[in-house]
Formats: structure tokens, C-alpha cells, sequence
């Protein structure tokens, strides 16, 4: 049985956030290397013939890399909700906005900055300052056309996100007066009509229109699930107690399944959802000690926010280097040799971000608050 007590300091939330970096790392360096992240479709289906190399075949695992989202997803649900679980002071709705906005905005803020004069379209144009102030807002997930991935494929789910922080009082009100397991049905509910909005309104004559699919009322049960496994490890009551190994292989089966067909790929990140939902709460259950190769993803997942906001940017400059040692693009080879050490220095880039930036930022944002209450104690007495 886990206690809060044991709950200070988990080393395999860090490792969890690490693989889940590097897996959407991987996911993105393949894109680059091949050109493609995945199969395109051909009709209903994926068409092996769209594949850029022969390659692309022997490296296929990797296109699972997205993963790694909803993985960030239940591990965001259950981190936020573990701190209400153990805070000792009422919940204060401004305290909680504050501490996540200076924990989250200012570097996501500085990556989509950087993104939007080195790398999006032209500085100053109109569709520039278009993408720039809808992800600065946050809400370019929830914009047709090409908003959702305007700047780099990996900003929308920091939009989803923020948009799961400003209904998170709604979660604690419906936990207050249906419990967690009814607001999980709920969230599941709406999920279900989300999807059948979207089945209804999808061009399947069409690629899939990531805006339905990624949309937040589909996608939310992800963070609330998340947010019961945090629930579930305080009471030492498993929420996937009977879920077997081999289920789990099974719903990773599944996953892959799902994606050759345009109509069931639309229930591949639910699916995902689910996997890594019980992927997390067996590791972070078990009893085990980390071996050297958990250890070895725990400073990768200590500035896991940095490198999942830098890593796609950094990929697309650093990969044209590889011709200046004779490596060519499109070899497999890539996908092995180089990519170590492209890893590292984008972990390398990361960790200076997360230094000078992420940690000052939350800093900043801490003494603002004590100052702030220091001088609302002081006009009250």
C-alpha cells in the first residue's frame, strides 16, 4: 500500500515524464529523418507504398512515440490533482491559476516566440501574427484551418493543457457532489458525443481532421483519469488491479490496430489513453527498484517540459547538419547512429532552458504570490 507519505518524492513520475519525452523525441526524428511520421492514406486505409524508404518499415515502432502524449496527459491529471489530495490549506482558485501559470506559460510563451521568427511563416505577415497570437492565447487547437499545427505539431497539446487547467474547478465540483468514478463517466459521456460529432462531421474522403480529434471535450477523460489513479494510489485501492500483462499487450495490440483504418483511428489516442493510464499506476505500484536504465530517463524527465516545448524546433536545425559528416537523410542508419547525439544535444539545449527559464519563471511566480499576500495581510490588520 502506497501512503501520501511515500508520495513526497516519487524518482518514477520523473522516469515516466523522461520515456514520455523521448518517445515523442524519437517520433518527431523520425519525421524529420524520413520525412514522414507516418503512412499517409489511401482511401480508408495506410498505403505502404507512401513510405519514403525502406527504412521506414524497420523503424515503424517509433511512429508509437506519440504515445508519450496522453502519457503526459495522465501524469498532468494525476500531479495536479495529487497536490489538492495533499494540501493542507482550503483550495484557493487564484493560488492555483497563479502557480500554473508561472509554472507553464513563460517558457511555452518563449518557445512559441522563438518557433514563430526563426522557423514560422514570414516575421510580420498576416498569418504570422495570426499564429503567433492564437498560441499565445492558447486557443489555436480550437481554430480551423491550419492552427492547430501552424508552428510545430507539439504546441496543441500544451493548448489542451492550459484548457484542462481552467476547468479543473468544474472537476473538484462534480467530484464534490458525484464522486471521482461518476466524473470519470461523465468525462467519458462527453467523450463518447464528442466522437460522434466528429464521426458525423469528418470528410472521410479526406485526411483525418486532427481538430475534431483532438478536440478537449474528446480528449479530457484522458487528464480525469489521471486524476482518479492520484485518488486511487492515496486510498492504496488500484484502480487496473485485475488487468493482466497480457491485456495490456492486448490494448497495445490494439493501438496499432486501429491506426490502418481511417475510421478506427480515430479511437487510437483513447485507446492510448487507456494503455498508459494502466501502464502508470502498475509502475508507479510496483515495488521495484529503478535500474540503470530508469535512472538513466530521470534527468531527461526532470526538464521534460523543456524538451517537449524545444526538441521539434531543435530537430529541424540540427538535422541538416548531418550532410556536413556525410550522413544523408532518408538513411536508416540515422535513425541509430546520429540520433544519440542529436538527443543529447537537444537534452543539452533543454536543460539550459529549463535552468535559466522554467525554474526562474516558477521562482518568480512564488515570491510575486508571498508578496502579494504579504500586502492583503497587511491592508486587512
Amino acid at each position: 500500500m502506497v501512503t501520501t507519505a511515500s508520495l513526497d518524492r516519487f524518482e518514477k513520475l520523473d522516469v515516466l515524464r523522461g520515456a514520455a519525452a523521448f518517445g515523442v523525441f524519437y517520433f518527431h526524428y523520425l519525421g524529420g529523418i524520413f520525412s514522414m511520421k507516418s503512412l499517409q492514406w489511401n482511401g480508408m486505409f495506410l498505403d505502404p507504398a507512401s513510405a519514403t524508404s525502406p527504412w521506414f518499415f524497420v523503424f515503424y515502432p517509433v511512429t508509437l512515440g506519440w504515445i508519450g502524449v496522453p502519457l503526459f496527459l495522465t501524469l498532468s491529471g494525476f500531479c495536479i490533482h495529487l497536490s489538492y489530495l495533499k494540501a493542507r490549506t482550503q483550495f484557493s482558485l487564484g493560488s492555483f491559476y497563479w502557480r500554473r501559470f508561472f509554472r507553464i506559460y513563460p517558457p511555452y510563451a518563449f518557445a512559441v516566440l522563438c518557433v514563430a521568427i526563426f522557423i514560422g511563416p514570414e516575421p510580420g505577415s498576416a498569418e504570422n501574427l495570426a499564429q503567433l497570437f492564437s498560441h499565445l492565447f492558447l486557443v489555436h487547437n480550437l481554430l480551423p484551418g491550419n492552427f492547430l499545427y501552424g508552428l510545430s505539431t507539439s504546441f496543441w497539446s500544451l493548448a489542451l493543457e492550459g484548457q484542462f487547467y481552467v476547468v479543473y474547478p468544474l472537476m473538484l465540483l462534480m467530484r464534490q457532489r458525484w464522486g471521482m468514478e461518476r466524473t470519470l463517466a461523465a468525462s467519458v459521456a462527453l467523450s463518447a458525443v464528442c466522437h460522434l460529432a466528429g464521426l458525423w462531421l469528418q470528410d472521410w474522403n479526406a485526411p483525418l481532421n486532427m481538430s475534431l480529434w483532438t478536440f478537449p471535450g474528446l480528449l479530457w477523460f484522458n487528464w480525469v483519469l489521471g486524476a482518479l489513479l492520484a485518488e486511487r494510489v492515496v486510498l492504496g485501492r488500484p484502480l487496473f488491479k485485475g488487468f493482466s500483462t497480457g491485456w495490456m499487450v492486448a490494448l497495445l495490440v490494439a493501438i496499432v490496430a486501429s491506426s490502418l483504418w481511417k475510421v478506427s483511428a480515430t479511437f487510437s489516442f483513447s485507446l492510448a489513453a487507456l494503455f498508459c493510464s494502466v501502464l502508470f499506476e502498475k509502475y508507479i505500484l510496483s515495488s521495484s527498484h529503478l535500474n540503470w536504465l530508469e535512472r538513466a530517463f530521470l534527468p531527461v524527465g526532470l526538464c521534460s517540459y523543456s524538451l517537449y516545448l524545444s526538441h521539434e524546433f531543435l530537430i529541424l536545425k540540427l538535422l541538416p547538419t548531418l550532410s556536413l559528416v556525410g550522413l544523408k537523410r532518408g538513411y536508416g542508419w540515422n535513425m541509430v547512429v546520429a540520433m544519440p547525439v542529436i538527443f543529447l544535444i537537444v537534452l543539452g539545449l533543454s536543460w539550459l532552458l529549463y535552468r535559466y527559464i522554467e525554474l526562474p519563471s516558477i521562482a518568480f511566480g512564488k515570491q510575486l504570490w508571498k508578496q502579494q499576500l504579504a500586502r492583503t495581510q497587511a491592508s486587512s490588520a
